[in-house]
């Protein structure tokens, strides 16, 4: 693994955010350079070699969740296909194809996954959700992991709730204000009591599952993250 300098600045142009000039340094963009995550880097790097699309690799402390993200040409492809693009009723964990494949650059990076009931895939969500009794003692300490080719992100849980429509999945913002409203209404529907600070430089992580409410299909379980820290291999 080729080693980077831990002086390289972190903030890149906004891809998805076009008319957003950067703003203030944020602490999560200190980098952070460590040989913790090699093993990790040499999984996602195996799992390129068995398909180019794959997009990172996500993995919720706390939780089983830990699998590859895939991401396709559209968000209907690994639906219920594998990594070895296989049929699956399970599918895969996929990011929104909206999303640039250099995660840095996403201001809501935005993953799906089926709600199993085996218990796979994105059914940890729907089973901390609904754990009302330890739910907000668990998303104080809650980590998402997304590592990527370049570094891993490390969000801390930002908001979580119930909802249909498709609001959450927004991708891209004509401009800063615009952006700091999404994040003032997905922050007002949260049933956490914790409330993470942020600015409009904040960046998130979106996860969607499904609720599997025969009454309400169009019903999801949604996580929002919040950008903490970057780490880079070393």
């Amino acid at each position: 693994v080729p080693r980077l300098d831990p002086t390289q600045s972190s903030k890149p142009g906004y891809t998805l955010l076009q008319a957003i000039n950067a703003g203030d340094d944020d602490p999560a963009d200190t980098p952070i350079v460590t040989t913790a995550y090699d093993t990790e880097y040499r999984r996602l790097m195996a799992s390129i070699d068995i398909n180019e699309d794959v997009y990172g690799w996500i993995r919720i402390k706390g939780t089983v969740i830990d699998y590859p993200i895939l991401q396709g040409a559209d968000n209907d492809y690994y639906l219920n296909r594998t990594i070895n693009r296989e049929y699956s009723k399970a599918g895969s964990i996929f990011a929104d194809f909206r999303l640039s494949d250099t995660h840095r650059d996403n201001y809501n990076a935005i993953f799906y996954g089926h709600c199993m009931s085996s218990g796979t895939m994105f059914r940890a969500i729907m089973e901390w959700y609904e754990a009302y009794a330890t739910r907000d003692a668990v998303a104080d300490t809650m980590e998402i992991e997304i590592i990527t080719r370049d570094g891993v992100y490390i969000y801390e849980v930002f908001s979580a709730y119930r909802s249909e429509g498709t609001h959450f999945i927004t991708a891209s913002f004509a401009d800063k204000a615009e952006y700091l409203t999404f994040l003032k209404d997905i922050r007002k529907k949260s049933v956490l009591r914790r409330r993470p600070s942020y600015d409009e430089n904040s960046k998130i992580c979106t996860l969607v599952t499904c609720t599997n409410v025969i009454a309400m299909p169009e019903e999801r379980y949604v996580l929002h993250g919040i950008l903490k820290q970057v780490v880079y291999y070393g």
